[in-house]
């Protein structure tokens, strides 16, 4: 029928999509790989609403003296089916979705509420975030960031972003800009 083939041509040009291919052939696997994309982008948007991101913290640790200088903030999803699920699994569906600010918002604030506990405690921890490229562009992200930091009484300083050089050559301009108003 002429849904089937309307539906069926969609399939194939999302994955000529995602792979960045000029052309892809309709098969029973692109149809599956598509409905699994859209359902993870659905639960993902549900996950960051619904806080089933968890932080995990790998510390950083000065050699010389072995003393533990702060930690990075790793997220994982903790999904209600799946289980554990890993960031290679999701963060490209975050970028391609549009979902990538609001969860890089979320894991910011959760791991400056951590470093908030933290401070409290007298420990002089930093936290290391993850930015993506795509954060990097957006031009009202360092603002998004200032309100967050407002929120705590811990320093700017116990939160660092890092940031790849991969996500500084995707528009320099852009990229120098936000790196000094985050700055």
């Amino acid at each position: 029928s002429l849904a089937t083939l309307m539906r069926h041509s969609d399939s194939a040009m999302y994955a000529a999509k995602r792979t960045r291919n000029v052309y892809a052939f309709y098969n029973s696997e692109i149809e599956k790989a598509s409905r699994d994309h859209l359902e993870l982008h659905l639960d993902l948007r549900r996950a960051i609403d619904n806080d089933q991101l968890v932080l995990h913290y790998q510390p950083k640790i000065e050699l010389n003296s072995r003393r533990v200088t702060g930690v990075e903030a790793l997220v994982r999803w903790q999904h209600p089916e799946q289980g554990l699920i890993y960031p290679d699994d999701f963060i490209s569906v975050a970028e391609k979705n549009g979902l990538i600010k609001p969860l890089t918002l979320k894991v910011l604030e959760m791991a400056l509420r951590q470093c908030e506990l933290w401070y409290q405690a007298k420990m002089n921890l930093s936290v290391a975030v993850n930015i993506s490229a795509v954060n990097l562009q957006d031009p009202v992200f360092p603002e998004s960031v200032a309100g967050i930091l407002k929120k705590f009484s811990a320093p700017p300083s116990c939160v660092e972003l890092e940031i790849t050089e991969s996500a500084i050559m995707a528009d320099p301009l852009r990229a120098i800009e936000n790196i000094t108003k985050l700055n």
